[in-house]
């Protein structure tokens, strides 16, 4: 398979447009159900497990950080309003 990708892409080069989606997309359908995930792991639909682990770790680390920044804000918030009536 690789082999004949290498030559559609150089062929795509030689014409001077770009690669022909639709073969390549072609040549991953040929082989059923594995070149479904390929492709589906190519654009994104489907990530790996440890991608999404992380994305989740790093999710709760914001979120973590967005809650103390907004709990901070509201203590500032209070003494501006303390300061601005004397107390």
């Amino acid at each position: 398979m690789i082999p004949e990708l290498i030559q559609v892409l150089a062929v795509a080069e030689e014409t001077g447009g770009g690669p022909d989606v639709g073969k390549i997309l072609g040549q991953f359908a040929q082989y059923g159900v594995v070149g479904l995930i390929v492709v589906l792991l190519i654009v994104g639909v489907i990530v790996p497990k440890y991608v999404m682990n992380a994305l989740t770790a790093e999710k709760d680390t914001w979120r973590t950080a967005f809650e103390q920044e907004r709990t901070a804000h509201q203590v500032t918030q209070e003494q501006l309003v303390a300061a601005q009536l004397g107390v």
